[in-house]
């Protein structure tokens, strides 16, 4: 009869346990999730801004540069200049997006944040033995 509650008993642990960790990943799926979302809108919110301080900055210099040159000119030379950029910034897409995303990411996901609370962990198991 105690033999059946002890295995009984065991089986309720593990169940819980089971559980116990599962809640414990979808909080942590969570965490990370809400973090990347928000860092994706901000992302977003920061390239709808940057392109509008752009284009603002471009009608300015073509009408700023049109009193001296002809407005074709301007923007032929404006265009070139955006030509460059887009070239320079293609050539080092990987220096500058795609590394440091990369980085972000897998520090963000897979790093483990709570290394204080492994170490409470630890001294609590020393603590009971």
């Amino acid at each position: 009869m105690n033999e059946k509650s002890d295995y009984k008993q065991l089986l309720d642990d593990a169940k819980s346990y089971v559980k116990t960790h599962y809640d414990l990943l979808r909080l942590e799926l969570l965490d990370k999730l809400s973090l990347v979302l928000g860092c994706v809108l901000l992302l977003l919110v920061m390239l709808f801004l940057g392109f509008a301080a752009i284009a603002y900055l471009s009608v300015m210099t073509v009408m700023l540069l049109s009193k001296v040159l002809p407005t074709a000119a301007v923007c032929a030379i404006l265009c070139a200049v955006f030509a460059i950029a887009a070239v320079v910034i293609y050539a080092l897409r990987d220096k500058i997006f795609y590394n440091p995303l990369i980085r972000w990411l897998s520090n963000a996901l897979f790093k483990p944040e709570d290394s204080k609370h492994e170490t409470e962990i630890q001294k609590t198991n020393e603590n009971e033995n």
